[in-house]
């Protein structure tokens, strides 16, 4: 597969590529991607009991994970980019890639595999050849307003302004996948949307009771005293109650959802602007972190950050090899957040 790919590349010879087309026997190429699907769904269902025709795909993407995709169904996406290249440049390639030519499990295969695809297109030589590539599963957890900011303040005067603007923004957009992910998968997920959803509540109760104030509540006895009538009362009290829950559980929803992006962001500035006044820590005597002093944790916190190599430890967890450099990392996070 990999031989036939490369054979696609460079320039384009549409000969060469419908030679390929009709040589190439697609029954096989299907039948292949089905079979390779089918032992990828029963590693992601858990099971072998699945009907494959019939499966709901919102199923299976529910329970993709960051890494779904590092396994064998690469040769599936290999196959779909074989047939949409060939495809691109052969009319009975194109034909093969009808609906009618898969029975319901074959489609039901290439179908996971497109939704799963992305493409651009880019100029070789004044020819325009379409890139296809697999899209991640944490991809899909980059939330509407990341995706609205970086295509509202991307510099596009030429380019090359946009390659770096897009290569400048790279980083806090995959913290943000990442991080959002693991909040799909926790015991409560605080999604960016019900965090938004917390929002409008908030909001439509606070336009309640400030409706409230301006319908039924007066000034009586020559605008000196208030009157309130009793349901109205009512509303404001347990409705400012329930106002401040809610923007409270919000705060909370925010830090738990949005903290840790904002830390690691600032984190690799601060590491970024100390990289010019310190010199980053070498371990030429190989010590283990529990054996460095605080000095050096120190040092490898400031100029590496908390992802240094140094403080990766069991289960993913940081491990600082003393409770001095924890301190310091926690504190520069609470300030990082406010």
């Amino acid at each position: 597969m990999t031989l036939l790919l490369s054979l696609l590349e460079g320039d384009l010879d549409v000969k060469k590529i419908q030679k390929m087309a009709n040589a190439l026997d697609f029954n096989v190429v299907r039948d292949r991607m089905l079979a390779v699907f089918t032992t990828f769904v029963y590693g992601v269902m858990g099971t072998t009991d699945v009907d494959m025709a019939n499966i709901n795909m919102s199923t299976i993407n529910n329970r993709l994970i960051r890494d779904s995709f590092e396994e064998q169904i690469t040769e599936a996406f290999e196959l779909y980019i074989l047939m949409q290249t060939l495809a691109a440049n052969s009319s009975f390639a194109k034909s093969q890639l009808e609906r009618r030519k898969f029975n319901s499990e074959q489609w039901k295969a290439y179908d996971f595999i497109r939704f799963h695809t992305g493409k651009i297109e880019i100029a070789v030589n004044g020819n325009i050849q379409s890139v296809y590539f697999p899209i991640r599963p944490a991809c899909h957890f980059i939330s509407e307003q990341s995706r609205k900011a970086l295509m509202e303040n991307v510099n596009r005067d030429s380019q090359q302004t946009k390659v770096d603007d897009l290569f400048a923004a790279t980083p806090d957009l995959i913290d943000e996948m990442i991080y959002n992910e693991g909040l799909q998968r926790s015991t409560f997920a605080i999604t960016p949307e019900r965090l938004q959803m917390l929002k409008d509540f908030s909001t439509a109760l606070a336009l309640i009771i400030n409706f409230v104030l301006i319908g039924w509540v007066e000034r009586v006895n020559h605008y000196r005293d208030v009157y309130v009538p009793d349901i109205a009362e009512y509303i404001i009290t347990y409705g400012g109650i329930l106002q401040g829950v809610s923007s409270a559980v919000l705060i909370l929803f925010y830090m738990s959802a949005r903290g840790g992006i904002i830390t690691k962001a600032r984190w690799r500035e601060f590491v970024k602007g100390n990289a010019e006044n310190m010199a980053p820590f070498e371990n030429e005597d190989r010590l283990d972190i529990n054996e460095m002093s605080i000095a050096m944790t120190h040092r490898i916190l400031m100029t590496k950050g908390p992802e240094a190599s140094e403080f990766e430890g069991e289960d993913g967890k940081l491990n600082f090899g003393n409770v001095f450099t924890r301190l310091e990392y926690n504190l520069y996070n609470a300030l990082f957040f406010i």
